[in-house]
């Protein structure tokens, strides 16, 4: 009989965590048409984790602080939704930006409306990811940073600074999870969109 180390058996239960999680996202947007788009989200949502995660490391550079990544990745998301919306639907997919009933009078102004959420749609969605990564890293840096500089100069390091050292930390290890599932999330929401055309 194989031995199975402890490491293995733990990392493949994490992988079945968050390929389930990823699978029942995309079902719950996109009914099982969403299979076919399994692959891209689950390789999204475990860049932005192994990233987010990275920079938890002293002295580790978190690419989801740069702003230029966060935009390219969402500007690509967006422009593959649009894409796919063009191919399933051809130009019918232009009327996802008028809804039914809507009087003839409104339609210019909800045309202006929608297509500036569109535009909109990757600045928030990269600007997002990367506000909330950095301004985590930064509290807990400048927290670390003043816990540190009163233990060098020798006054009495309290165990309540400590504790709120590792607290800010859990928090930052909650929030770096939480915003590579929230991008991942509003990938799918956006997908779905394209594709259901509503």
């Amino acid at each position: 009989m194989v031995s199975v180390s402890p490491l293995v058996i733990y990392s493949q239960s994490v992988n079945d965590l968050i390929s389930k999680n990823v699978a029942n996202m995309l079902i719950d947007n996109l009914g099982l048409r969403g299979e076919r788009y399994f692959p891209l989200m689950l390789v999204l949502f475990s860049l932005l984790l192994f990233s987010n995660l990275l920079g938890l490391i002293p002295y580790a550079y978190t690419i989801t602080t740069s702003i230029s990544f966060t935009l390219f990745i969402s500007v690509a998301i967006s422009f593959s939704c649009i894409i796919i919306g063009l191919v399933r639907h051809g130009v019918q997919f232009f009327s996802s930006f008028i809804p039914e009933g809507t009087p003839l009078a409104l339609i210019p102004l909800l045309v202006i409306i929608e297509t500036i959420s569109y535009i909109a749609r990757p600045f928030s969605l990269g600007i997002r990811l990367c506000a909330n990564i950095v301004a985590g890293h930064s509290l807990l840096v400048i927290i670390s940073g003043f816990v540190y500089a009163i233990f060098v100069s020798g006054f009495f390091l309290s165990p309540g600074s400590v504790v709120i050292v590792y607290v800010l930390f859990l928090m930052e290890l909650g929030v770096a999870i939480l915003q590579a599932f929230v991008f991942t999330l509003l990938t799918c929401i956006y997908l779905s969109h394209s594709v259901r055309l509503h």
